[in-house]
């Protein structure tokens, strides 16, 4: 009997990335002896970020260029840029393609991400079934282009489903961001932490003073 099968697609940035990790060990958690390949790219940042993780059991990085480096140059450059990301959209959709006629995956799980354009779109022709997450208030191009492709989209905000195509927002799913941490930290409370946090970094962090937090994030 072959071992059931994911993929998960996602490239470009940590926001992308990590949550798709977090995704996808969940789901290596819950079907052991499963298999979860990992589409990403050559860029040294998803690299990073993906190496040495025990619970993919292949990642396959895909040579596609970032719209920013298309869009930047004088014109007869822009149009050799274009016409290189179309030829590696192209072969990553064929790769993809194939390669789900292969394995026969349960699904794959896209965050979002020009990469997930191609990856996701060969696998459903391959009919895989595609879950798509948007972890921002408002659509991602690459969520709006993939929205007649998708069997499901997860949101993590109720705004999200009104600024969704109205054609697409019965797929729309409410569900919770998939942060790396288990239960057991929203269960300890604020002395608890701080306590953690003084005794890891040796900080004078305190009840009795404000903290300053600062989070980045895109839209």
């Amino acid at each position: 009997m072959k071992s059931k099968k994911l993929y998960v697609v996602a490239a470009g940035s940590g926001g992308h990335i990590l949550p798709a990790l977090t995704l996808a060990q969940r789901w290596a958690d819950q079907n052991l002896g499963g298999e979860v390949i990992f589409w990403s790219s050559t860029g040294q940042l998803d690299q990073k970020i993906v190496s040495g993780r025990n619970f993919l059991s292949k990642v396959i990085n895909l040579n596609l260029p970032k719209m920013q480096e298309v869009k930047a140059g004088a014109f007869y450059v822009k149009a050799w840029r274009l016409a290189n990301l179309l030829a590696q959209f192209f072969m990553a959709f064929i790769k993809a393609f194939f390669r789900a006629l292969k394995d026969r995956p349960e699904k794959i799980i896209s965050t979002g991400g020009l990469i997930s354009i191609p990856v996701c779109i060969g696998c459903w022709l391959a009919r895989v079934s595609v879950e798509i997450y948007e972890l921002n208030i408002e659509p991602g191009k690459a969520v709006r282009f993939l929205a007649p492709f998708a069997y499901k989209i997860f949101v993590v905000f109720e705004k999200t489903k009104t600024l969704a195509n109205k054609r697409f927002r019965k797929k729309c799913v409410l569900t919770h961001y998939p942060v790396r941490f288990g239960q057991a930290v929203f269960d300890i409370n604020k002395s608890e932490i701080i306590e953690q946090i003084n005794n890891k970094n040796g900080q004078a962090f305190s009840l009795q003073k404000r903290t300053i937090f600062l989070l980045g994030g895109s839209q």
